[in-house]
């Protein structure tokens, strides 16, 4: 409803309302293409806070003219459709605004945690759902890795030929993700349990420089959390790596406690 310019109208009154929603259509048309590289939910909100105004503008000037009734009918129809889609911008920016939805315009994710809070058994569920929806995924743990390159090893890991290169594995991962209609997923596990954790000062800028290069690809590393500051780079922003923080049981200590009562039959 919104898509539908007032055109028979031969006015200029019309052009500046006709030119936001040209704007509106064009940014929502990038969001169902799953682009959100340049989307900013502020800059939609105030497009279409400009479009309420116009039309607030616009209204006083055809309510008194019965012949044109229609325009004043369109108007309200756009007016309460923009109403509804600012509600839902407001919902959309509060998202926006959270810490998971930099996952949307990154391509890396740190999850740390205390020891034996859950993590790996987390990566271990994430995977296996993943597997079960036919989802390229790949599930390493850091206990495999030593203190050479780490793609070679990876590749090893996999049981892939020697003579496979990193880009090779890169874009097949990237075109499989892009098949499936997804990112295809490498989960590293406990980077503090390799041989040397702090290989991975100098590893991990560089890796997730590489996987941002697919648009169909992400990487997603586990850590101790006493490990975090020694391990992971400085430079590692938000805009580059999001990261979690894996509350373990918190807040459903209870629940928690039932269920591993029930599953091993305790009273």
């Amino acid at each position: 409803r919104i898509g539908r310019p007032i055109s028979d109208v031969q006015s200029t009154d019309f052009t500046l309302l006709n030119g936001a929603i040209g704007k509106i259509i064009t940014s929502l048309t990038t969001i169902v293409e799953g682009d959100f590289s340049e989307w900013s939910p502020s800059n939609l909100g105030d497009t279409v806070q400009e479009c309420l105004l116009e039309i607030e503008r616009l209204q006083p000037r055809y309510v008194p003219n019965r012949m044109e009734t229609n325009i004043v009918r369109e108007l309200d129809e756009i007016y309460f459709a923009l109403v509804t889609l600012s509600n839902s911008i407001v919902k959309v920016q509060d998202f926006f605004q959270s810490p998971t939805s930099n996952l949307i315009r990154t391509h890396a994710l740190l999850l740390t945690g205390e020891g034996g809070i859950g993590k790996t058994h987390l990566f271990c569920e994430v995977a296996a759902q993943r597997v079960k929806q036919q989802l390229p995924t790949i599930l390493l743990f850091g206990e495999r890795f030593n203190n050479s390159e780490v793609w070679p090893q990876v590749i090893t890991q996999l049981g892939l030929p020697q003579w496979t290169t990193r880009d090779d594995l890169l874009g097949a991962l990237d075109v499989a993700g892009e098949a499936a209609d997804a990112r295809s997923l490498i989960l590293i596990d406990a980077l503090n349990e390799s041989d040397d954790p702090k290989i991975w000062a100098s590893r991990l800028a560089g890796m997730i420089r590489e996987i941002a290069g697919y648009k169909h690809l992400a990487i997603a590393f586990s850590i101790r959390k006493e490990y975090e500051h020694f391990v992971i780079p400085s430079g590692l922003d938000d805009n580059v790596l999001t990261r979690h923080s894996h509350p373990g049981f918190a807040d459903v200590e209870n629940r928690a406690i039932s269920k591993y009562f029930e599953h091993y039959g305790i009273e």
